[in-house]
């Protein structure tokens, strides 16, 4: 487990005080079946090792198909397990996504 995954995982697990799925952002990185979401699975708070380690096998993965590891959040997306914050969560990607359309038409 190395000082960066390790960081990664601690910053992914307190993005939200509950459970998180974790997958790779598609925009960076899809299998080389050309086309599933790499999922990583789901992860409780406490669960920083775990996740560091599988943050590490994947980034080792992705490096040997494209020469590129897993350096930041932006790579990876969170989905929290807790639906209140999933539905906020999916209201602010949707804005987010809105404004970026808008920013193209002007």
């Amino acid at each position: 487990m190395s000082f960066l995954t390790k960081t990664l995982a601690k910053e992914v697990l307190s993005k939200y005080n509950c459970a998180v799925e974790v997958a790779v952002n598609p925009n960076y990185y899809v299998l080389s079946d050309r086309g599933s979401i790499c999922g990583l699975g789901l992860f409780q708070p406490h669960e920083v090792e775990r996740l560091s380690n599988i943050l590490g096998e994947i980034s080792n993965q992705i490096y040997l198909e494209t020469g590129l590891y897993i350096t930041d959040l932006d790579w990876l997306d969170i989905f929290p397990e807790d639906k209140f914050l999933l539905n906020a969560r999916i209201k602010e990607s949707n804005g987010l996504y809105a404004t970026l359309l808008n920013s193209f038409s002007e």
